[in-house]
């Protein structure tokens, strides 16, 4: 763009010192030298040309309207994973919870070796222990595990057998009177010949289980009574049974 003006104008200039310099070449050719008309002439020019340099050179060019906005490139690379920033602040502490239920009673303090009368034996592992002929009237077994125990001939007036498993135990000729066996479970328990005699199996397990020839005047009120075999029972069993009916024992 410059040059294009640099050149129109030295052209324009070039014209009309030539003109200029025809029309001093008529009418003064015998006073005026003409060596130095030429050099005034190439003087203006050289003047002209400096003055149109000059004001190219401060000329501000307004750019033109922005063109339409192009593609969107596609997706660079995932950049490697920046250090890890510091540690935050510690939060505030939460709000107190409400107190938990209390626990259940444990076994601590317990000797559950001592298989003596009124004995203090919750929670005993007696699973397949011998006590055939024990004496543990009035001993607490509640919850006690004599799963497979030998209790045959055991005394066991009055004893707290609640919850307690006797799945499988030998309870053949047992005193059970008065005993409280209720939830207990005995299933296939042999409980043959033993006498219970107002004693409590209030919601117990008894499927399975064999009463052949015992003392039944006892409480079965919501015990199941599933393929329990009665065979020669006798005393006047009460209460409704959850499962099967009561027997009818001499």
């Amino acid at each position: 763009m410059e040059n294009r003006i640099i050149i129109t104008s030295i052209g324009v200039l070039l014209l009309f010192g030539t003109i200029t310099f025809a029309a001093a070449a008529s009418s003064d050719s015998l006073t005026i030298n003409p060596i130095t008309t030429i050099w005034k002439a190439i003087q203006n020019l050289q003047n002209e040309i400096n003055s149109l340099q000059n004001q190219i050179a401060h000329i501000q060019l307004i750019p033109g309207p922005p063109g339409p906005k192009g593609d969107k490139g596609d997706t660079g690379d995932i950049g490697p994973q920046g250090i890890q920033g510091p540690p935050g602040p510690q939060g505030i502490q939460g709000v107190k919870g409400d107190n938990g239920d209390p626990g259940s009673g444990g076994t601590g303090g317990i000797d559950c070796t001592n298989l003596v009368p009124h004995a203090l034996l919750i929670g005993c592992n007696l699973n397949h222990v011998n006590l055939s002929g024990a004496f543990l009237f009035g001993a607490n077994l509640a919850g006690a595990n004599l799963n497979g125990a030998n209790l045959t001939s055991a005394h066991l007036v009055g004893a707290n057998l609640v919850g307690a498993d006797l799945s499988v135990a030998n309870l053949s000729g047992a005193d059970l009177q008065s005993a409280n066996l209720s939830s207990a479970t005995l299933a296939f328990a042999n409980v043959s010949g033993a006498n219970l005699g107002g004693a409590n199996l209030n919601g117990a397990y008894l499927g399975f289980a064999n009463f052949t020839s015992a003392n039944l005047g006892a409480n079965l009120s919501g015990t199941n009574l599933q393929s329990t075999i009665f065979t020669g029972c006798t005393g006047t069993p009460y209460g409704t049974p959850a499962f099967g009916s009561l027997p009818t024992c001499s």
